[in-house]
């Protein structure tokens, strides 16, 4: 985690955001939990039978995310199919959702 730490720094600078978003341990995939309720929103590239994550948030209800998210942006190349079975699994209420169609830096993406 230490040695990512500058490079969040670096993107946040570069996407002009007042603060650096917290990092955490990486974990597996199968083993991802979450302990609260919030959405969780998992982004896949470049996909165009998927709602774009604004579009998606634009439809909640305006306190939807008033107790957080939680965000997963997958690495270079996307996530693959085994992936997201994995995360289906784990997660079943996540929600897939798409960035957009312009190919985003993966240090940047989650900004």
């Amino acid at each position: 985690i230490e040695s990512v730490h500058p490079t969040a720094i670096e993107a946040a600078e570069q996407c002009e955001r007042l603060d650096v978003p917290p990092i955490a341990t990486p974990v597996a995939l199968a083993d991802i939990r979450l302990d609260s309720p919030v959405p969780f929103y998992v982004c896949l590239e470049r996909d165009a039978h998927i709602p774009h994550l604004v579009d998606h948030l634009r439809e909640q209800p305006d306190d939807s995310l008033d107790a957080g998210c939680a965000v997963l942006v997958g690495p270079e190349g996307g996530l693959s199919e085994q992936d997201l079975t994995q995360l289906a699994t784990a997660v079943p209420r996540a929600t897939f959702v798409s960035l957009g169609s312009n190919v985003l830096r993966a240090e940047t993406a989650a900004l």
